[in-house]
C-alpha cells in the first residue's frame, strides 16, 4: 500500500540469450516505514510461444534512501550601511533541494564592530521543506569603517537522519 511504481519497463520485453537483460523499475514510497518490502513479485516468461516459465519471489527488501537536503543562504542590505546609523540586514535560508531539511539550527556571527541593535542571531525551526524559505531581519549599527566577515553556521538533518553542518562566510564592507 505504501509503494507505487513511477517508472516501469514496457512489455513484452525481448530477452537476448546469453546477454543480461535487466528489468528496470522505479518504485516510490509514499512515506518511510521501518521494514519496507516489495512482493510477492511474479514474472511470466514465454519463449517462442512454446515454452512458458514463471519466476516468483515472495519479497524483495529495498534500500530506501531519501533525496538529499541542501540549504542555500544569502544576505542582503535593505538600506546602505552607514557608520553610526542602524540599517536592516536580511538573511535568507532557502531549500532548493529535493529533500526536506529537519531540525534546522542557524547561528549568525557578526564582528564586534557591527553592533546588533534588534533581532536575533539564532533561529531554530522544525523543518524546511522543498522550495520553502526562511527570511528574517537583523538591525545592525556599524561602529567604524572596514572590511568584515559575517559567518552563518547551519546544522540540520536530512530525512534519513544524517547530520549536516555547513558554515558560510560573507564579506561585508562599511565605507566612510
Amino acid at each position: 500500500d505504501n509503494l507505487t511504481t513511477s517508472k516501469k519497463p514496457s512489455v513484452p520485453y525481448a530477452i537476448d540469450i546469453g546477454k543480461e537483460s535487466p528489468l528496470k523499475f522505479t518504485i516510490k514510497s509514499h512515506f518511510q516505514v521501518d521494514n519496507p518490502i516489495i512482493g510477492p513479485l511474479l514474472i511470466t516468461c514465454e519463449l517462442n510461444k512454446n515454452m512458458i516459465f514463471i519466476y516468483e519471489t515472495q519479497s524483495i527488501i529495498p534500500k530506501l534512501t531519501s533525496p538529499p537536503a541542501a540549504l542555500l543562504v544569502s544576505i542582503r542590505n535593505l538600506r546602505p550601511p552607514l557608520i553610526d546609523q542602524t540599517f536592516p540586514l536580511e538573511i535568507l535560508i532557502e531549500n532548493k533541494s529535493k529533500g526536506e531539511a529537519l531540525d534546522v539550527n542557524i547561528d549568525v556571527e557578526f564582528p564586534e564592530k557591527l553592533k546588533i541593535m534588534r533581532g536575533t542571531t539564532k533561529k531554530q525551526i522544525f523543518s524546511l521543506r522543498t522550495n520553502e524559505d526562511l527570511k528574517w531581519e537583523i538591525n545592525l549599527k556599524p561602529l567604524e569603517a572596514g572590511d568584515y566577515t559575517i559567518k552563518i553556521n547551519m546544522k540540520f538533518m536530512d530525512p534519513d537522519q544524517n547530520k549536516i553542518e555547513e558554515t558560510k562566510e560573507f564579506p561585508f564592507s562599511i565605507k566612510l
